[in-house]
């Protein structure tokens, strides 16, 4: 399939490889010719610095799109305005009134949109879901993750709950099979320099299920963990390495849950592929990538109004 790659900078890069390396016929599109220069050097690909040169090639079926997040909706628009299946990095958009545009554009186009949760393609989790939707943990009481890494002072207008929050806030939606129906977020520009939040705690609730998200670009140690408090078991998982240590409420016991580890992005490519090829939605279409956009602004309303938003 000849495919296209917008945005080849940090991950953009890693979109080229895996097209490549599944044998596509990969054009790139970048702004920056260093960045083209560099995926061209290490992979046969097309490459071109005019965005319509790859939006009036019809053999060009679908398109990745990492790019800026700010530029996420208007690339996603003239793409599926072209005709072309889109696989959009998250955040979808930075407002849920366009993620929800794009949705309709798509459905009213019969073309596949989806959004790169690509924790939905990590077997721990996959397992996880699995684990609580078999009843193995009983009831699920309690969800707390922690999505934590050290970065430099932005001074720019990066956002901490639309960089962290998507992925955690899909893996709640994924686990649990349903969106939160209340949030209450407080947040803080931790340094000086720094012109955003930079640690946040997201609280929600979701039915009976009380959850805590702790997102933070302070902190030295880098964490991608889920630990899941259900009236029969529990469960920690580590996303990174998707190992799962299950621990037995009663007595305390624990055990390892193998996991044959997946590499998420490849899966996530795949799966996009074979849904352009086959006319279907992924685990990660629009609409959910819309759903989360929402739940986000809902987080800075809280932030803002210092409050509780039920909805």
């Amino acid at each position: 399939m000849k495919i296209g790659v917008i945005g080849a900078g940090y991950f953009g890069k890693n979109h080229v490889r895996e097209y490549f390396n599944a044998k596509h016929d990969v054009t790139v599109c970048d702004l920056k010719q260093e960045n083209l220069d560099a995926v061209k050097e290490k992979h046969k690909v097309n490459t071109t610095t005019d965005l319509n040169e790859l939006l009036n090639d019809t053999e060009i079926k679908a398109v990745s799109i990492c790019t800026q997040n700010s530029t996420h909706f208007e690339i996603a628009k003239k793409c599926l305005e072209k005709g072309k299946h889109v696989l959009l990095e998250k955040p979808m958009t930075l407002d849920s009134k366009q993620a929800f545009e794009l949705v309709e554009l798509a459905e009213k186009n019969k073309l596949v949109l989806s959004v790169g949760h690509i924790f939905r393609y990590n077997n721990g989790l996959i397992k996880l879901k699995e684990l609580i939707d078999t009843g193995e943990l009983g009831e699920i009481f309690l969800a707390r993750l922690v999505w934590t890494n050290l970065n430099e002072p932005f001074t720019d207008n990066r956002d901490i709950y639309f960089d962290l929050g998507p992925h955690a806030l899909d893996i709640i939606y994924f686990i649990l099979g349903k969106l939160p129906n209340e949030v209450s977020c407080r947040g803080i520009p931790s340094r000086t320099n720094a012109s955003q939040d930079e640690t946040a705690f997201i609280n929600c609730k979701a039915g009976n299920t009380l959850i805590n998200i702790d997102v933070s670009w302070v902190t030295p140690e880098k964490k991608r963990t889920v630990f899941v408090v259900g009236s029969e078991k529990s469960a920690l998982i580590d996303c990174m390495t998707q190992q799962i240590t299950l621990i037995n409420n009663s007595d305390m016991t624990e055990k390892n849950v193998f996991v044959q580890a997946s590499n998420p992005l490849i899966e996530e490519i795949n799966s996009f592929v074979k849904a352009v090829e086959n006319n279907h939605k992924t685990v990660s279409d629009g609409k959910i990538g819309a759903e989360i956009v929402h739940l986000i602004d809902l987080c800075h309303k809280s932030v803002k109004e210092q409050k509780t938003i039920s909805f």
